[in-house]
């Protein structure tokens, strides 16, 4: 699981619970693609910080989420990897969503007008339809990455922090 490159790495990370890391090239290309819940991320940002330019994390905020349990996990997971980049020293950026999806077709979020409201079931509707979208767009960049489960579904985190990978290295990959 372990790259060998030459060049310099960037990192996308999606801290959600069902979030993952990615790694690419300068040139943008596929490396590897960790999940949440696997040590080897950790491990990889700890055994390859000299040769990481740059990580690039989505920035996570309060929203209406009916569940303080999940949003709390999240939080951690969130300060889990903030944590470990810090402590590494490796150049890192935090990310709003909006940003890194503006540039993905069919992404970016469509905004309720002033005062109104969205049904649970609208806004379920949307993150679906906005998650397909990065998707596929994550599926044509990099065809060599895993981004569905054995039966199809998509696994968002993956594709989520490849195109957040991508965005500090287009972003900020000269400034390091």
């Amino acid at each position: 699981m372990w790259c060998s490159v030459s060049g310099r790495v960037y990192i996308g990370i999606d801290p959600d619970t069902n979030g993952a890391m990615a790694v690419i090239t300068e040139e943008g290309d596929f490396l590897e693609v960790f999940d949440a819940d696997e040590e080897d991320g950790w491990e990889y940002l700890r055994r390859n910080r000299l040769v990481i330019a740059l990580v690039t994390i989505e920035e996570q905020q309060a929203m209406n989420d009916p569940s303080p349990s999940r949003f709390g996990k999240l939080m951690r997971r969130f300060g889990q990897w903030e944590g470990a980049v810090i402590f590494a020293k490796i150049p890192m950026v935090l990310v709003k969503a909006k940003d890194w999806q503006a540039g993905i077709q069919g992404a970016a979020v469509s905004r309720a007008k002033k005062g109104q409201k969205r049904s649970a079931a609208a806004k379920a509707h949307l993150r679906k339809k906005r998650k397909e979208a990065i998707c596929r767009y994550a599926q044509r960049r990099w065809p060599g990455a895993t981004l569905l489960g054995p039966r199809g579904g998509i696994l968002d985190g993956r594709s989520d922090a490849l195109c957040i990978a991508d965005y500090g290295r287009r972003t900020h990959g000269g400034q390091n």
